[in-house]
């Protein structure tokens, strides 16, 4: 039965008297921390209830303190490699989480590692704010990217009490549509490609596997582990279609091993792609030569095993220095292919939506906007009065 004088104090079917009392939550776990007993500090039952809320008030305390004690000085490299990390392995895929670290330690340590978690300001996070948007020189998708990023560290030592208060707040987002100096990203235009394709040696089995690759990549759009994800069973040689459901990650625990998870960044990334005649040719030459080439077999693969995008962004490095074109990764051909089906195929938003796996065409006018109808169509004036003629206005 619950005192109502003394909150926390309860007596048993027997009479006894004890106190039970929250007092928080695991950093790591953050499963709830609660604390009962019968005794108190000199191990004697209790008598009265005042005595039992005694107890419980100074094992509150004492618990608050020792918090306050180990978390005072804790500075934000601490609590991101103690706390932040840990918690994002255990809610993220563990390669999002290994691909965040080298960004964080680039960009955001260096400014406030070293400081203590409660000596951050408002000031110094708006600082830090209006340099990511104006002054490091970044796309605004990127210094978007990157102060989501550090809000992000910043309240989660709020939601763990580590801070008194969240000095990211109700400071300003930085709004991407307002980027008057976006810069186009890094592609490569069908001269380009053709540069690059012409560096490679198609009697050497290694050359071949990457030669087809990339031509692959830059004729599809196919996300960088999407396409390490085919297997021959996924090419329709009579329909001319690649079926995309999957995606190789970096499975969890096991350092190195990677792993085909069924299913794609987005829902609308389970998609079936139209291939054109030069891509399955080069296909069905590929298969030809593949060593495991039946149906379970990756598409890209030398020797059975799954291959990893890193290796294909090492090739694109490479092949470029040779070809003396701009180097781009496995995002850039991804990009190259939405740049030819706008600019040269002429394609609507909502087709290359679909090709591309976005989960909507407002996704695909976000990223590529400054290629649709990149100078004004003179045509458009004579549609426009034609059409109102013929409703006589």
């Amino acid at each position: 039965m619950a005192n109502k004088k003394y909150k926390g104090v309860f007596r048993d079917d027997n009479g006894a008297i004890f106190y039970q009392v929250t007092l928080g939550r695991d950093l790591f776990t953050n499963k709830t921390i609660k604390r009962k007993g019968r005794k108190d500090k000199s191990g004697k039952p209790f008598k009265t209830e005042k005595a039992a809320f005694a107890e419980l008030q100074r094992v509150k305390t004492e618990y608050n303190n020792s918090q306050s004690k180990e978390n005072y000085n804790i500075t934000f490299e601490e609590f991101w490699k103690e706390y932040y990390i840990p918690r994002q392995r255990s809610r993220t895929r563990p390669v999002t989480v290994e691909n965040s670290i080298p960004v964080h330690e680039r960009h955001i340590l260096p400014r406030f590692g070293k400081k203590k978690l409660r000596e951050i300001s408002t000031r110094e996070c708006e600082q830090f704010r209006i340099y990511l948007s104006q002054l490091a020189g970044y796309q605004l998708t990127y210094a978007s990217f990157l102060w989501k990023q550090f809000r992000a560290i910043v309240r989660y030592a709020g939601q763990l009490r580590l801070i008194d208060f969240d000095p990211t707040k109700g400071l300003d987002a930085i709004d991407i549509t307002r980027d008057h100096r976006q810069i186009e990203p890094k592609i490569w235009i069908p001269s380009d490609l053709q540069k690059v394709l012409n560096t490679f040696n198609l009697a050497i089995y290694h050359d071949r596997l990457y030669y087809t690759m990339i031509f692959f990549y830059w004729a599809t759009g196919v996300r960088a582990n999407e396409g390490c994800s085919l297997r021959w069973s996924d090419i329709d040689f009579s329909k001319n279609q690649a079926h995309v459901h999957g995606t190789v990650v970096q499975s969890e625990g096991i350092r190195g091993e990677w792993i085909v998870q069924p299913y794609t960044k987005t829902s609308a990334g389970m998609r079936i792609i139209e291939l054109d005649e030069t891509t399955m040719k080069l296909l069905r030459e590929w298969r030809s030569v593949q060593i495991e080439s039946d149906e379970d077999s990756f598409v890209f693969s030398k020797y059975g095993q799954v291959n990893k995008n890193y290796n294909l962004n090492n090739e694109l490095k490479y092949h470029a220095e040779l070809a003396k074109v701009e180097r781009i990764t496995a995002v850039g051909l991804r990009k190259s292919h939405a740049s030819f089906l706008i600019n040269v195929l002429q394609k609507p938003a909502t087709y290359i939506s679909r090709r591309m796996g976005h989960a909507n065409p407002s996704i695909t006018l976000k990223h590529y906007s400054f290629w649709f109808n990149p100078e004004p169509d003179s045509l458009i004036s004579d549609e426009i009065t034609n059409a109102f003629s013929k409703f006589n206005l």
